[in-house]
């Protein structure tokens, strides 16, 4: 205890942090650990009681903005005190607050876990979702990180289980969410299309135009050198387009890591890891490509007139050093994950695109005596009978280990 008492409170060490909880601020400061290799910083508080969700997910963005760390865990210590039955009624109260923490954290699961509830029963909480989503947050374990965030924040753990709790009405809903989105996209390639069409005869017939009055340029004058140069920046970009049309409208430049399902136009940039182009029931082209940007490998689908148009496209997509896509980032709930519907992509400079993953020569031995590796590397799809041969060799180079 008195380990404890000669501890530097939070206020102490951080004397330019404000919250407005009294709790936090005459936190102890029991452990910070740094790891500079994942930038991570690891934080153990010490309090006598609880401290609001809201105050530390404020922490934490402070943490990260103050000091550039991408990766922050806080976990809470305070006296032992029976309490479990208190802890639940607590977790009911701040559900909300916790899935905001999560959201931040993980923005991909605010879409989700929105308007969802739980039902605590002993160690076990039940997330009952009024969206489909429940194969996504399996798959990307969000039930063992839930849990582990529970147990820092309040020391019990418990077992995260998520159902869909969705009625025939939600389902029909959101069906019909999906096919009016859909046709919004369809209607809106083929809008911009017919525009690209219009613009290209009439850049075909200006010699045709009158020059009279050519110097009254009253209409066209630009205002700001930095609006010149956004606008000879656009015109640049609209050279490469490889389909839709470049507008005027914003779009928020986004990381597939930190990418977040809502309303805003986003833009995304980095190199194409697959492409694939398909027909829909309607006779219409669907795209369907794979994106990386360096933090994540996100799926991205756009629609074309038809299956040539979609061909075409996805081999220009192909042969492109890097790509920029702008669109929408939704839930696609037959895929079970988050997708971005692309309505621009642009062919882009590779310059200042980070490299796709490989295997090098600093990869890690796992297990074996020979570091010497002379055997091609065998992907799993790839994998044959033959491929039996390449681990005959290793094991003979071994000895049989």
């Amino acid at each position: 205890m008195d380990v404890v008492e000669n501890l530097k409170t939070v206020k102490e060490v951080f004397v330019d942090f404000n919250t407005i909880g009294k709790e936090l601020p005459n936190a102890k400061l029991k452990e910070i650990n740094f790891f500079k290799k994942t930038n991570t910083l690891n934080i153990v508080l010490y309090n006598s009681n609880l401290i609001d969700i809201k105050d530390l997910y404020g922490f934490e963005k402070y943490l990260g903005l103050r000091f550039s760390i991408s990766n922050i865990n806080i976990k809470l210590e305070k006296e032992e005190v029976d309490q479990k039955e208190t802890i639940d009624e607590i977790i009911s109260n701040n559900w909300n607050d916790l899935i905001d923490y999560l959201s931040y954290k993980h923005p991909m699961t605010k879409a989700i876990l929105k308007d969802s509830n739980i039902e605590i029963e002993d160690q076990n909480i039940n997330v009952l979702l009024t969206k489909k989503g429940k194969d996504f947050l399996n798959v990307k374990k969000f039930d063992d990180i839930l849990s582990n965030i529970i147990f820092n924040f309040y020391g019990i753990k418990y077992k995260i289980k998520y159902i869909e709790d969705i009625t025939s009405e939600k389902m029909n809903e959101y069906r019909k969410q999906n096919e009016e989105l859909e046709k919004e996209i369809i209607k809106k390639v083929s809008i911009e299309n017919t525009e690209v069409k219009n613009n290209n005869e009439i850049s075909n017939n200006s010699d045709l135009v009158n020059v009279e009055g050519s110097n009254d340029n009253s209409s066209n004058l630009i205002d700001t050198e930095e609006e010149y140069l956004k606008e000879l920046e656009e015109k640049e970009l609209e050279k490469d387009v490889i389909l839709g049309k470049m507008t005027k409208a914003k779009e928020t430049k986004a990381t597939v890591k930190g990418l977040s399902v809502d309303n805003k136009r986003i833009a995304l940039e980095g190199r194409i890891t697959s492409c694939d182009a398909r027909e829909t029931k309607t006779g219409k082209g669907m795209l369907i490509f794979e994106l990386y940007d360096g933090t994540g490998i996100i799926t991205c689908k756009s629609f074309t007139t038809d299956i040539k148009e979609a061909n075409e496209v996805c081999e220009k997509i192909k042969k492109a050093s890097g790509i920029k896509v702008i669109g929408k980032a939704s839930l696609d709930t037959y895929a079970n994950d988050v997708t971005v519907m692309a309505n621009v992509i642009v062919e882009i400079s590779d310059e200042n695109l980070p490299k796709l993953p490989t295997e090098d020569n600093d990869s890690p031995l796992i297990y074996g005596m020979n570091m010497e590796i002379v055997e091609p590397l065998v992907k799993i799809e790839n994998l044959s009978v033959d491929s039996r041969k390449c681990f005959s060799r290793w094991r003979n180079n071994n000895n049989g280990r």
